[in-house]
C-alpha cells in the first residue's frame, strides 16, 4: 500500500535537493489517537507527489516520545525529541541517531 502526507498538516517542512520533502507531523502528547510507535516516528521524507519515502527510525522509538522539530545543519538535518535528544538524521534510509542531549 502506497501511502501519502496531506502536506496542509505538517507542523514544519524542509525542501530538500531532488525534488524531496522532509516533513514533521504534530503527534506530541497524541499516543491515543496514533499509538506511541507512530507517535516516536512523525518524521518523514516524501516525493514531489506527497508519497512518503520513508519514515524514521530510531533505536529509541519504543521509549522515545514525538521529535518536535527538524533543523538543517552542517549539511545535514537533524531532529530534536521532545525528550531533549538531537538526531542526525540519514536522507537516504531515514534511521535517526542521537548526536547529543540538550537538557
Amino acid at each position: 500500500m502506497i501511502k501519502y502526507i496531506d502536506l496542509t498538516a505538517v507542523e514544519k517542512k524542509i525542501e530538500l535537493s531532488g525534488g524531496v520533502t522532509l516533513v514533521l507531523q504534530d503527534r506530541l502528547s497524541k499516543e491515543d489517537i496514533y499509538g506511541q510507535l507512530e507517535c516516536a516516528r512523525n518524521i518523514f521524507l516524501v516525493d514531489a507527489t506527497s508519497k512518503i519515502v520513508w519514515q524514521i527510525q530510531t533505536d529509541f522509538d519504543s521509549s522515545g516520545g514525538s521529535f518536535t522539530n527538524i533543523f538543517a545543519d552542517d549539511g545535514g538535518v537533524k531532529g530534536y525529541r521532545w525528550d531533549g535528544g538531537v538526531y542526525e538524521i540519514d536522507l537516504k534510509s531515514g534511521k535517526g541517531v542521537p548526536t547529543l542531549l540538550q537538557k
